[in-house]
């Protein structure tokens, strides 16, 4: 199968459009970003939460720490390489 492809016949220009990161400040990117620092906090908090048991404000994202989810994941993993193995 072809395509087709034609061309306008009018001449057309782009303009050069400017970057969303233009319009916000240096400090405002940095922001954008976790640092190393802040990701090293948030597991230490989701080791806690999960070893200890202590209280967060948000539990999101703690999933792949739990130990039934681990175990699940393990499970499906072998099925499906028992299946492909057929």
């Amino acid at each position: 199968r072809t395509a087709k492809v034609t061309f306008s016949p009018q001449e057309t220009t782009v303009l050069e459009a400017s970057s969303p990161l233009d319009k916000i400040t240096r400090e405002e990117a940095l922001g954008l970003w976790y640092k190393r620092k802040d990701i090293k906090l948030n597991q230490i908090a989701a080791r806690d939460h999960i070893l200890h048991g202590t209280q967060v404000e948000d539990s999101r994202g703690f999933e792949r720490y739990q130990l039934d989810r681990v175990q699940n994941k393990s499970l499906a993993l072998k099925c499906t390489l028992l299946i492909a193995q057929q």
